[in-house]
């Protein structure tokens, strides 16, 4: 089993959306939940007819929008609609600012901020999903958000009773605190996430063995992030399979009899940063991975001053690569990037985000059909 980890950011929404087929209990994708999507509604008068008025720069009218109202939230009928009903895990995601080490854009994520505040909500939010009944909800558990054990059981048997699958996501370093809940209380139809983050999977192989011997019902799957949230585009080798992201464990997880994994897609575990300020500068980087032989090829202009300038080469790379990296012709990322080429367009930064989890989950489907 695969879970691609993703934001409901507008690119990985997208992906998903055109990737939908490749959902099944083979691969059941994961939203971290950072903001609401609110249905737009407009200002009428007596007779329905739109309000409008004129913004500032603007030469024409536009409709008045109504004030957002929680009767208004649509977050989850948008992803039902985006993954076409498949089976999906909800994660209501909180986050430690210190993980991140960047200037945070918190009006990027209101809901995610406002969860870390507010444990009830987080409870409130996850017993909402039970609406949904292709949609797991996932309670998290990390370093800086627990709960006592005896508030933990008293949520996993309320999700429980409300729900037919629930998913309980804990990092490594707090798993032995709850092992004992783990064992006893998740049922056969729920799921395990054992959360790793960026360290590599070698590392872990004495608490991996723990996990391999927990006597739990439920289905483990392993959590990774193995594409470094610090690595700078630059950093990275050009034309070759790259050393700076060691993808192990989407084949080494087996040997610890569990049920399957988890990562980012090829992306980094990243939160929305203010504008940097970077000018259009930095180096265009394709990272592209290949499941025949469990690798992601790098492909690196590294001048910085081109900006995405620098993706006309890195194009022109990828096409050559293309007799190993599409042998069988039928990667859904290099048909995008061969219309980009004919239409003499080279993408942006979100982009090659795309294109780099496109051709993640596309190859996992592809792997687990062969």
């Amino acid at each position: 089993m695969y879970i691609p980890m993703m934001k409901t950011r507008r690119e990985e929404l997208q992906v998903s959306k055109k990737l939908n087929y490749c959902f099944s209990d083979k691969i059941i994708p994961l939203f971290e939940i950072l903001n609401e999507v609110y249905e737009k509604k407009y200002e009428v008068d007596d007779n329905g007819k739109h309000l409008m008025e004129l913004k500032p720069g603007n030469k024409r009218k536009t409709p008045i929008l109504k004030a957002k109202t929680p009767d208004d939230i649509i977050t989850l009928d948008k992803i039902n609609e985006v993954v076409n009903e498949s089976k999906v895990f909800i994660d209501y995601f909180r986050f430690d600012v210190d993980k991140y080490d960047r200037q945070l854009d918190i009006g990027k994520m209101t809901l995610a901020y406002m969860l870390n505040n507010n444990s009830d909500e987080y409870i409130k939010k996850l017993k909402g999903i039970t609406k949904y009944k292709n949609m797991i909800p996932v309670l998290s558990l990390k370093k800086t958000f627990t709960f006592s054990k005896r508030q933990t059981i008293e949520i996993i048997n309320e999700l429980q009773s409300l729900n037919l699958s629930i998913a309980f996501r804990i990092e490594d370093d707090i798993y032995e605190a709850y092992k004992n809940i783990i064992e006893k209380y998740l049922r056969e139809s729920d799921y395990l996430l054992y959360d790793i983050n960026e360290q590599n999977f070698y590392s872990k192989i004495m608490e991996l063995e723990d996990l391999r011997l927990c006597k739990t019902r439920a289905k483990k799957i392993l959590l990774n992030s193995p594409r470094r949230l610090k690595g700078a585009n630059k950093d990275y080798e050009n034309c070759c399979k790259t050393s700076l992201i060691d993808n192990a464990t989407a084949n080494e997880y087996m040997l610890y009899d569990l049920d399957g994994f988890g990562d980012y897609g090829g992306l980094k575990d990243q939160l929305p940063v203010k504008d940097s300020g970077s000018n259009g500068k930095g180096a265009a980087l394709a990272l592209l991975y290949n499941y025949k032989d469990n690798s992601f090829y790098s492909f690196c202009n590294s001048d910085t001053s081109l900006g995405l300038r620098g993706y006309k080469d890195v194009i022109t790379n990828i096409l050559n690569y293309e007799n190993i990296l599409d042998q069988d012709n039928n990667c859904v990322a290099y048909i995008k990037i061969k219309s980009m080429d004919s239409h003499g367009k080279t993408g942006n930064w979100a982009t090659w985000n795309n294109i780099a989890l496109t051709r993640y989950i596309h190859q996992i489907y592809l792997k687990t059909k062969n």
